[in-house]
């Protein structure tokens, strides 16, 4: 039998054979590995160009964090069976993003640095994570078509395995006009996609642990789980309930009386 990440390899090569393209871009955050990538990538020949995203923008000082821009050349063995490792150590968390595009990687890489930070509707500002695949269906889904356009230029196709161990596709949409945001000027948040995004980031967190309370929810869809997850967050805030402990256990007891309904036919 086939194993998951070879075949998740021949998906991504053929959609990049599509494309005619010679060369892919792997997004991998900083939580996969930390420092140990960067050694790995430089003992590969020929040479695998990484930029560190964080670079030049107000996170410089979390520059040991930033997530990396590997440009993987399909016509290289080496490059090819670099990649196909790094998915098979990957392979347990969803960990890595594969980006197709014609640009350089320098301009790549300048891109995707316009939307690091994003502006509140509060003023404060603060990352948008769109670099972890755990988090990169919950933040095309919180932007407005024509932020998710600009977010999309440049990028033909956004490939990532979710939760559940599927291959997650996104393409821009290419029906709106997209302005992209000014380099000292973030793009704006308003508060209704700040709720959204803050209730799936508690979500995260209380996926963690519930899982570590309840592991036989590890066969539930993680992705499905995970948004019921940012609905019970968002009501428990109405309810004004702040105490963890008791928010989680608020949270389990909604759960547990779902699970006891009777399903509709």
């Amino acid at each position: 039998m086939t194993e998951p990440h070879h075949r998740y390899l021949d998906q991504i090569s053929a959609a990049a054979a599509q494309r005619r393209y010679g060369h892919l871009d792997l997004l991998l955050d900083p939580a996969a590995d930390g420092d140990n990538w960067l050694r790995r990538i430089a003992m590969i020949q020929p040479r695998l160009e990484c930029l560190r995203l964080f670079d030049d923008t107000p996170f410089s000082d979390l520059r040991q964090d930033s997530p990396l821009l590997v440009r993987v050349m399909l016509s290289q063995p080496s490059h090819c069976d670099w990649l196909d490792g790094s998915l098979s150590l990957l392979w347990s968390q969803p960990q890595w993003i594969v980006l197709l595009s014609s640009s350089s990687q320098p301009a790549l890489a300048a891109h995707l640095r316009r939307f690091l930070t994003v502006k509140l509707d509060d003023g404060g500002l603060t990352l948008l994570r769109y670099y972890d695949p755990r988090l990169l269906r919950i933040v095309i889904n919180a932007l407005t078509p024509t932020q998710g356009a600009a977010l999309g230029q440049r990028i033909d196709l956004w490939l990532w395995r979710n939760r559940d161990g599927a291959l997650e596709r996104w393409t821009a949409p290419s029906d709106h006009p997209a302005p992209l945001p000014s380099s000292h000027q973030p793009l704006p948040l308003d508060s209704t996609q700040r709720v959204q995004l803050e209730s799936y980031v508690e979500a995260h967190a209380s996926l963690i642990q519930l899982l570590s309370l309840e592991p036989v929810r590890a066969t539930q869809s993680q992705e499905q789980l995970l948004d019921e997850l940012a609905r019970l967050n968002r009501q428990a805030d109405v309810e004004s309930r702040w105490n963890s402990v008791e928010r989680m256990e608020w949270i389990a007891q909604q759960l547990a009386d779902q699970a006891s309904l009777p399903q509709e036919q």
